[in-house]
């Protein structure tokens, strides 16, 4: 085996991270057996660039900066015939780059506490597997426009602030798992990256931020636990998910947002946690197939609007607390719309050309509810149940298709109108005690109108 020695400063321009203040540079020993290249670290910090420009196919250049030696020496070191490399390097913060390297049986790195940085350049392909163990302290895991990881990324990280970067036209073939513990974590797949297996992301308690944007796909399911937040999962600029997308969080104030044409092209499946949560779909985002959301108590807020759409069934169940749904813009349940909310204020809008196609059934407890179809269609039946206090339904300038509307209020005062709107199947409304007053003179009811409403000072106005 020929090894070949050359000057660091031959090396100088592939450059290093910055790091801390407190470097201690150390040593690294490398040797290598067959194919494999390992790199064992110190207790110290090490700064390693890993790359083959210049070289023959296989060979592998190994070189130190910022003080770190290889083997005792500051000088780079080349190895040939490499097919996997290794690296065990548990002690202080450590940086390995790789720049245009061909890997075809995998990379492999343990690293311990301290805050590591492992970047994958342009030009490598690493085959097989990438799997990084990273510890505790502020790690990165970052591969670059151009890289490709011809099989898996696994990522296992420690306690303290994690960023997962996924550049433009860099590719993973197969799946990318996330093992992040608690801490303040980023995960961001850019510019066009492209994922072709499953993404899953485990994070712990912190503030975890997911971007899927400008282009990115993943081919398969998509599915991030994430701990106590608050948490930010954002799919913009014509992202795209071929499977299923499935968010799950714990408390904190969590915010889901998909716009500008992102897509999911099977269900979209969001579980939140106690606190004030927000599920935003606008400017063309889409979902294929089902929409199921799950809230814990406080105020949630569901919003649909300029343009986006939900072709499947649409089941939303909020816990207690100020729950708004806001549909407009032409925001569009292409399919049933099934809403739940808890004790609390709730509030459901549905307004200029927004539409819901199948069955709307919003069923809510007690407190102060309102709802407001105000330029909107809605395809078949309506139903609503309200509980005891003051609800408030107002319809204007909207159309329900020829399915039944069903009003079922509970203790009042509560308040219906049906101004300018239309009704192609029959109206019943039921109210509980209280002073009620419902409206519908300047409505146009096709079917049959019938009403019952209990004890108390009551103003009917039923259709002409």
């Amino acid at each position: 085996m020929t090894i070949r020695i050359l000057l660091t400063a031959l090396c100088l321009s592939l450059g290093s991270p910055a790091l801390t203040a407190a470097f201690v540079a150390g040593n690294a020993g490398v040797t290598q057996k067959g194919g494999t290249l390992t790199i064992e670290g110190d207790a110290n910090d090490s700064v390693l660039t890993l790359d083959a420009a210049g070289l023959t196919a296989g060979e592998v250049r190994v070189t130190p900066n910022d003080g770190t030696t290889v083997n005792g020496a500051g000088v780079a070191v080349v190895f040939p015939d490499i097919t996997k490399v290794a690296v065990a390097d548990p002690g202080g913060r450590n940086s390995y780059t790789f720049t245009g390297l061909d890997i075809p049986k995998g990379l492999t790195l343990e690293l311990g506490p301290g805050g590591d940085d492992v970047i994958v350049r342009e030009g490598t392909v690493v085959g097989k597997k990438l799997d990084a163990s990273l510890g505790d302290g502020a790690n990165l895991l970052h591969i670059t426009n151009g890289a490709l990881v011809d099989g898996k990324v696994q990522c296992e990280a420690g306690t303290g602030p994690d960023s997962v970067i996924v550049d433009a036209t860099a590719i993973v073939m197969k799946d990318l798992k996330l093992d992040l513990a608690g801490g303040v974590n980023e995960v961001e797949l850019a510019g066009g990256a492209q994922v072709g297996g499953k993404l899953r992301l485990d994070a712990g308690a912190g503030g975890d931020t997911v971007t899927i944007a400008d282009g990115s796909v993943v081919e398969k399911q998509v599915k991030l636990d994430l701990g106590d937040g608050p948490d930010m999962v954002t799919l913009t600029g014509g992202a795209v998910l071929r499977n299923k997308l499935e968010i799950k969080a714990s408390a904190g104030n969590d915010s889901v947002l998909l716009e500008n044409g992102a897509s999911v092209d099977r269900d979209l499946k969001v579980s939140l946690g106690d606190d004030d949560n927000d599920l935003t779909l606008q400017n063309g985002a889409s979902v294929a197939r089902k929409l199921t959301v799950k809230a814990g108590v406080d105020a949630d807020a569901i919003i649909l609007r300029t343009g986006a759409i939900v072709h499947g069934k649409a089941k939303l169940q909020l816990g207690d607390g100020a729950n708004v749904l806001a549909m407009s813009d032409g925001g569009r349940f292409a399919d049933k719309l099934d809403y739940k909310g808890g004790d609390g204020d709730d509030g459901v809008s549905i307004t200029t050309t927004a539409q819901v196609d199948g069955d709307v059934k919003l069923t809510m407890k007690d407190g102060s509810n309102t709802v407001i179809l105000d330029g909107a269609a809605l395809g078949e039946d309506l139903s609503y149940k309200g509980g005891d206090h003051d609800d408030d339904l107002t319809l204007v300038n909207s159309f329900v298709g020829p399915g039944k509307t069903k009003l079922a209020l509970g203790d009042g005062p509560n308040d219906v109108s049906g101004n300018n709107t239309t009704f192609m199947g029959n109206v019943d409304v039921k109210a509980g005690d209280g002073d009620d007053v419902v409206d519908f003179g300047n409505a146009t009811v096709d079917g049959k109108f019938k009403s019952k409403l209990g004890a108390g000072a009551n103003s009917l106005t039923p259709p002409p």
